[in-house]
Order: structure tokens, then sequence, then C-alpha cells
């Protein structure tokens, strides 16, 4: 495999933080910050990187005009769910209805065939896979196998083979997870998010060269909400600790984005979107 780098974005709204799933208010709703899909898509066509998009479908309404603009720019519209729901508290029932349903929503609002999913929350599961294998899906890019509260991975991927680094396939379906690291903070994901955001940048983009050094391929996931400028709403009831996580870093944000895209860069790493990847390699 040649030394290939990911770029991805959750589209989900201010609502949808995890964090804030335990005390929500209707003001959260009202917060838009669509507005960062386009600052973006703007720091991403300067560098000519088409990225992969995991859009909810309840975000639809406020990001539809810069899912359209991506998608005339080149980029890749993924399944991210209906909803901000988490998959593996979901029956079979359930789980088919919601994705198939967000499938169809996506591909009919923003005129592009769907085939890769991203579960919220990073909560794969075994019969997670089995409904998007079933519904034609060739990847899924939701396997971050980190102990924290709101990831949940639980996929055991047996039968699985590893192709290069953690991406698996099996019967021409791949698994293209985030990238993670052991440092001395303990295991974390090196593929942007709060940890980008948050950390010190020596710290973690240290790690990141290191990582580049060894590895054959980068993913870098983010959130509109990782980089909005806008003083954000009050937050009453939320602990310290997640007001300091939803608050910190957004203003540098993009600029230690352009940061990672220009290491790559010099690391010699190309650019595709994860469909993009998938389709060439159940050519190979």
């Amino acid at each position: 495999m040649t030394k290939t780098a990911f770029f991805t974005m959750d589209v989900e709204s201010f609502s949808d933080i995890s964090c804030l799933k335990d005390n929500p208010r209707p003001e959260y709703d009202a917060f838009r910050i669509e507005q960062s899909i386009g600052d973006y898509l703007d720091l991403l066509g300067r560098y000519n990187i088409k990225a992969t998009f995991f859009v909810l479908c309840s975000s639809l309404k406020h990001a539809k005009e810069y899912l359209l603009r991506a998608v005339r720019e080149g980029h890749e519209i993924a399944l991210h769910g209906l909803t901000h729901e988490i998959p593996a508290e979901m029956n079979r029932e359930e789980l088919y209805y919601t994705i198939s349903e967000g499938k169809a929503l996506l591909e009919k609002e923003l005129g592009t065939k769907v085939i890769g999913y991203r579960a919220p929350c990073f909560a794969i599961s075994d019969e997670t896979l089995e409904v998007i294998r079933e519904l034609g899906f060739k990847y899924d890019s939701s396997y971050l196998d980190i102990k924290m509260r709101y990831y949940r991975s639980a996929a055991s991927f047996d039968g699985f083979e590893n192709v290069c680094g953690g991406i698996l396939t099996r019967d021409g379906f791949y698994e293209i997870p985030p990238c993670k690291a052991k440092t001395v903070m303990g295991e974390m994901s090196l593929s942007g998010g709060g940890y980008v955001r948050i950390a010190p940048f020596f710290f973690v983009g240290g790690h990141i060269k290191r990582f580049l050094n060894k590895s054959s391929y980068y993913m870098f996931y983010c959130h509109p909400s990782d980089m909005f400028t806008d003083k954000p709403p009050k937050l009453p009831g939320v602990s310290s600790f997640n007001k300091f996580f939803i608050k910190t870093g957004r203003k540098r944000f993009l600029s230690r984005t352009e940061s990672i895209i220009k290491t790559l860069i010099k690391k010699g790493f190309s650019f595709s979107t994860l469909r993009d990847f998938a389709e060439r390699s159940r050519l190979q």
C-alpha cells in the first residue's frame, strides 16, 4: 500500500456532542455551526484534498448547502446515521431501518452514491457490520478501540484479514479505522477531534510524526463543532471537565489541521477518499 491519508468529517450538530446527551437543552439545537463545513472545505481545497463526510441525516436541514458544495467539489458523502443514537443499543430491526433509511435519504437529497458508514460514538458491533454489508455498504470506519466513556466499539471482526496497519478486509468489504498509538498518557487517537484540538501540539504533533514514520496510512477526523469560532452557548448543568472539552482549542483547530496536512505532504503521503480506496482495493 502506498502512503495514503484520509481526511474525514462527522457532520453533526452542536446538540449531538456526546457529553451533552446527558443534559439536552433546546438552545443547543438552535446553535448553528454548519459554516464550519465551509471553512473545512476551503482548507482542503487549498491542498486539493478530497475528503469523506460522514453525515447525520438530522443535520441535513441546516448543512445541505455545504454538503452539496462538497459533492460538487468531488468529496465523498457517507452515512453517520439518521440521528446520533447509538447503533449498538438498537435491535436488528431498528438497525436495518435506520441505516437503510439514512442511506436512501442521503442519496436522494445529495444526489450521490453512499457506500461508507461510521457509527455514532464509534459504537460498531458485529451485528451492525452484518446489517451494513447486507445493505450494500463497501466499508466501515468505526473501529476506535480505546476504552473511554463515549467510545463503544465492540465488534470482534472475526474472519477479517489485516491488510496493513489495522485496515481489515473480508469478502471485498473493508474496515478502515481511525489511527491510535501508545503514548505516555496511554492509548490515544492520533486522528483528530478533541485530541488534536486540546492536547499541546508539540505532544500530539510529535506522536503523529513518529506514527507516520512507520505507518502507510493515516486518518484524520473532525466535527463542525471542533472548528467553530463563535462563543458557544452557556452550558448549565455540564461538568467542568466537559465544559473544558467543549470550549477549548477551537480557534486553533484549522491551523493545527493545516500543520498536519503539511507534515503528511512532507512525508510523501497522497490523499484519498475512503470510497476511492475501497473501490481501488477491491479491483486489485
